[in-house]
């Protein structure tokens, strides 16, 4: 782990940072699964239940069946074809509201080095308008998508911004295409997370490996924010239809709807309290695990097909190729939980899911899932991402590698058979 990746603080200070900024931009990885994107959703809701600034990004590929939830249309994505210039330093201009209080000495500096306006981009790189007024920048490529499901256009982001969030990650591999955004701006930035593996050193982080999700913390936090928050007319002001859903997908997505070994009492009782808000789960479940395209059926075939038994049995390693998605015209987005199925082969311990989409064929990129059971001789796969540059939990973690896929496959089986 990354030395400059731990936890330095504690939830009730970054619900302190949170309540005393005023504009806040909200991030997460890439390919957001539902606890990154419930935690999006849910944090930004609140926050403009406070009555503050809010930007929420989202890096595609975005399941479409996550943008029919309440909400959603407030959410923006990051058009991926946009080419964003080396830097933005003007992304997070200058100047913060003086000293938040319950922060880290020395957090929040008045101004960061390098800040500068910076123009949209536009045909030319090489061309830019001048920045708004005071001191604003815009970043491009970003545009609204929701429930109606808009057209993606760039888009600028206006007015100063206190905060940087980043939830659910803190590596850059996953935040790759916002990283001239947020590089920069590492002093003003809060990360949280329940992963233990990083690279982003950001200035503040509350990291919490022993959490079930990120969302189970998103609500420790939004429920610090409704106990300090003065302009609550009732307890449960920030506890809208529009965040218990969010914060419920995020913790049931993350635990395999509470089956996987992630699951914690705390988990239970803060699905229990969101069910008492109103909830419907049934109906959740249904939008998310039961309105799948023909298409993604006939990709998860492709890739029943390709499993190979390695280690006595005890792996299972799957392969999806640039042209099992053009055969079947499935999405990237549609491998979500692939790599879960085989996992119910009794003697399977371990599953590797290699991935490469047409997308990631033009970027250069393989992704490699990894799953584990629980047990006296569980593997610990977040030791196994690590080996490929990535991370996660030790029964879930992946890693995006650059090379040749033969070669990247053949590394994968050598691997995972040796630590078996």
């Amino acid at each position: 782990m990354n030395s400059s990746h731990g936890n330095n603080m504690a939830a009730h200070t970054a619900a302190a940072m949170l309540r005393q900024a005023q504009s806040v931009l909200i991030t997460t990885h890439a390919k957001p699964d539902g606890d990154a994107f419930g935690s999006v959703l849910a944090l930004s809701s609140a926050l403009r239940q406070m009555g503050k600034q809010v930007r929420a990004l989202l890096v595609p590929p975005v399941p479409e069946n996550f943008l029919t939830l309440p909400g959603a249309d407030t959410l923006e994505i990051v058009d991926s074809h946009t080419q964003f210039p080396g830097t933005l330093p003007g992304t997070l201009p200058g100047t913060l509201p003086g000293t938040l209080p319950g922060t880290l000495p020395g957090a929040l500096p008045g101004a960061l080095p390098g800040a500068a306006p910076h123009g949209n981009a536009g045909p030319s790189p090489s061309v830019q308008p001048p920045a708004s007024p005071g001191g604003t920048t815009s970043l491009p490529g970003v545009a609204p998508h929701g429930n109606a499901g808009p057209a993606r256009s760039s888009g600028h982001l206006s007015g100063a911004i206190d905060l940087l969030v980043i939830l659910d990650t803190c590596a850059w591999s996953q935040v790759e295409a916002l990283r001239p955004t947020i590089a920069p701006h590492l002093a003003r930035t809060l990360v949280v997370d329940h992963h233990l593996s990083g690279d982003i050193a950001a200035a503040h982080r509350w990291i919490d490996g022993s959490s079930a999700a990120c969302a189970q913390m998103t609500a420790e936090l939004i429920e610090l924010l409704d106990e300090n928050d003065e302009s609550a007319d009732t307890p449960a002001t920030l506890w809208t239809p529009t965040v218990c859903l969010a914060l419920y997908m995020g913790i049931a997505t993350d635990t395999g709807w509470f089956h996987y070994s992630n699951t914690q009492p705390q988990t239970l009782e803060l699905a229990a309290q969101l069910l008492r808000r109103g909830v419907d789960h049934a109906d959740l479940f249904r939008r998310l695990e039961q309105t799948e395209r023909p298409e993604k059926l006939a990709l998860l075939t492709r890739a029943l097909n390709s499993l190979q038994l390695l280690a006595a049995n005890r792996v299972a390693v799957m392969v999806l190729r640039p042209e099992d998605f053009v055969a079947t015209g499935a999405q990237t987005e549609e491998t979500e939980r692939f790599v879960d199925v085989p996992q119910m082969v009794q003697v399977v311990e371990v599953v590797v899911l290699v991935t490469q989409s047409p997308d990631d064929l033009s970027a250069g990129r393989i992704r490699v899932s990894l799953r584990s059971k629980p047990g006296p001789s569980a593997v610990n796969v977040a030791d196994l991402a690590a080996q490929f540059g990535g991370g996660g939990h030790a029964r879930a973690a992946g890693a995006k590698v650059k090379g040749d896929l033969t070669q990247v496959l053949a590394r994968v089986r050598s691997v995972v058979s040796q630590v078996m």
